[in-house]
């Protein structure tokens, strides 16, 4: 099982680009990921990404934090395993991140829904997601071949140069966490709506 919390603030874009544009740095980001050059919403683009929202007088931001029930998340079996049968705890290891791997997917979908829903009722708006698309299980770019959902794709706020870190923390008030040798507390979904409507809610 697992809770969630759910976090929104609105800025000024040009606000936005001022304090937590990271210019070309967000490149380094993306070159250590699959996404680099293998799928549509990620760099390269055939744009420079980072005046992409300055048409726009704000920016929305909605964050979703997913916690996990100890159980689920259970830090022990993230250690040296000390049980007789390890092939089993390692089976029981995989199936726990496979099950919060996909949550975390079903949130993100449901959080994008809510956004994009945003974008019909405020005509002009245009969603930023959370995190690279997730579409097709095999993206057409990895075969020079154009996007299949071309007029549907959306781009994130790290892709377009934002700052995550800085719009997570200073914006939403949430402390990103890192999964390193155990998994985090946490987990954090940021979706973005560029927009001149200065009322916009979920």
């Amino acid at each position: 099982m697992y809770q969630l919390e759910a976090f929104q603030n609105r800025t000024t874009v040009k606000e936005y680009v001022r304090d937590y544009a990271e210019g070309v740095g967000f490149l380094e980001f993306c070159e250590k990921n699959i996404g680099f050059g293998q799928i549509w919403s990620c760099p390269l683009y055939d744009f420079n990404p980072i005046p992409y929202g300055k048409k726009y007088k704000y920016l929305y931001l909605f964050g979703k934090r997913v916690i996990f029930d100890p159980e689920e998340n259970h830090d022990k079996v993230w250690k040296k395993s000390r049980a007789v049968d390890k092939e089993l705890e390692r089976a029981k290891k995989k199936e726990r991140e496979k099950y919060i791997s996909e949550v975390c997917l079903m949130e993100k979908n449901v959080l994008m829904e809510q956004v994009q829903a945003l974008e019909r009722k405020y005509p002009g708006s245009v969603s930023l997601s959370a995190g690279s698309c997730h579409a097709c299980s095999r993206c057409n770019r990895t075969e020079a071949a154009g996007c299949r959902y071309s007029d549907e794709i959306r781009f994130f706020i790290e892709s377009l140069s934002g700052s995550l870190g800085g719009t997570a923390g200073e914006l939403l008030g949430i402390e990103l966490q890192w999964m390193k040798h155990q998994p985090p507390g946490y987990y954090t979904l940021i979706e973005g709506l560029f927009s001149d409507n200065p009322r916009v809610d979920i």
